[in-house]
């Protein structure tokens, strides 16, 4: 995408980004499966949006399992013990960045309890 557009900010280019997505899953035939967008949950309401005018849906999103999280939380400590003195992070910030990707997907969830969109931890 970044060859496609010429962006002028961040903005600009998650609108674009999104656009490209929506215009991906319009021209296609039949399901598909978008993997490792970097969405946020507001970014998933534009594009659940921009989807709705032409009568689409979100019909899964993937999280990773509580299990997959928590090794991931227990590997970035582990690395920080081990290569604190190379990593740009300060105390604690392994720990921040893991809570805050709980709070997203406790929100994610909360947002699409009541809609199509379900919420599959793989």
């Amino acid at each position: 995408m970044p060859e496609k557009y010429e962006y002028h900010s961040s903005k600009e280019y998650q609108l674009k980004k999104l656009e490209y997505i929506s215009d991906e899953i319009m021209n296609s035939e039949g399901n598909i499966l978008i993997c490792n967008t970097g969405l946020s949950i507001t970014d998933f309401d534009t594009l659940s949006e921009m989807l709705k005018l032409h009568e689409l849906a979100i019909n899964k999103i993937l999280i990773p399992n509580e299990s997959k999280r928590n090794k991931k939380l227990a590997d970035g400590q582990e690395a920080y013990r081990n290569h604190s003195r190379w990593l740009h992070f300060y105390p604690g910030e392994i720990e921040d960045i893991y809570n805050e990707f709980e709070a997203e997907i406790k929100s994610l969830k909360t947002r699409c309890e009541n809609t199509e969109t379900k919420i599959l931890e793989i």
